[in-house]
């Protein structure tokens, strides 16, 4: 097995045994044969280049071995939070950054009409979420990039500064199997506190260091609006992290590379 089935391997499995311990996926009742072929089938489609595995891969080992009560040691140096006025007593938060060698500018609009679904692995991430949680829903078709990819879903705009920030939002019950995102008004969604709910947050940022070079940073927070929301999530979310982090840990170097290539076909046009 190459190193992109090792990736494949190490978190698919993981997350369903962890799932299986934890009890937040109903695994009762289900076929063995079927589950290993569900995984088996994910691993085949994973085609992660050399460069995403190298990139990605110590990455995502340095994040489970690290205390999670400490930063992390590949997130970005700590900034005015762009979050504090919607979430700031998040349950959880992360934060993922890379450098670029691009503006700023270019780095966020990248960013944001980066094709998600066009990343194998990531394809196989929510294949498998769909196969271990038995959800109905299908993703959207290819070609459409981050922002509307998420605003189809139901995810609303908490904030939008033009080369600086994208911030959305929703509230959501994410343990379900087909999540039903809905939009707050950003007004409201410091107070929101509908029953049973969880409100995430998340953003794409960028922050220029030198004219041709560019922080990208994803920071997501979630915070459950009552006791009994916050057992259920933080339950799921000892299982959901592995492929919420593998998702921005591959995000990341696809929308560098695809910035840095964009703004050397600038400088050479």
């Amino acid at each position: 097995m190459g190193a992109t089935g090792i990736w494949g391997a190490f978190a698919y499995f993981w997350s369903a045994g962890d799932a299986a311990i934890a009890g937040t996926l109903n695994l009762r009742g289900a076929e063995r044969s079927t589950l290993l072929d569900s995984v088996v089938c994910a691993l085949k489609n994973v085609k992660t280049s050399g460069a995403e595995i190298r990139w990605a891969l110590p990455r995502f080992v340095r994040y489970f071995g690290t205390d999670r009560r400490r930063k992390a040691p590949f997130a970005s140096p700590d900034m005015p939070s762009l979050f504090d006025r919607f979430l700031p007593g998040p349950d959880v938060r992360e934060r993922h950054a890379t450098l670029v060698r691009a503006p700023a500018d270019l780095v966020l609009d990248v960013a944001r009409n980066l094709d998600m679904q066009a990343l194998p692995a990531i394809r196989a991430i929510f294949w498998l979420r769909t196969k271990l949680m038995g959800a109905k829903n299908t993703p959207p078709a290819r070609g459409v990039g981050l922002v509307a990819f998420t605003r189809s879903l139901g995810w609303g705009v908490l904030l939008d500064q033009p080369g600086r920030a994208y911030v959305s939002g929703a509230a959501c019950q994410p343990w379900k199997a087909d999540v039903v995102f809905s939009p707050i008004p950003p007004e409201e969604f410091a107070t929101y506190a509908e029953p049973d709910r969880v409100k995430i947050a998340w953003s794409l940022e960028t922050e220029p260091l030198e004219p041709e070079l560019t922080r990208l940073s994803t920071e997501t927070r979630a915070a459950a609006t009552d006791e009994q929301a916050r057992v259920k999530f933080l339950r799921y979310w000892r299982v959901a992290r592995i492929g919420i982090v593998a998702i921005r840990l591959l995000l990341l170097p696809a929308a560098r590379r695809a910035a840095e290539r964009r703004w050397l076909a600038h400088r050479k046009a």
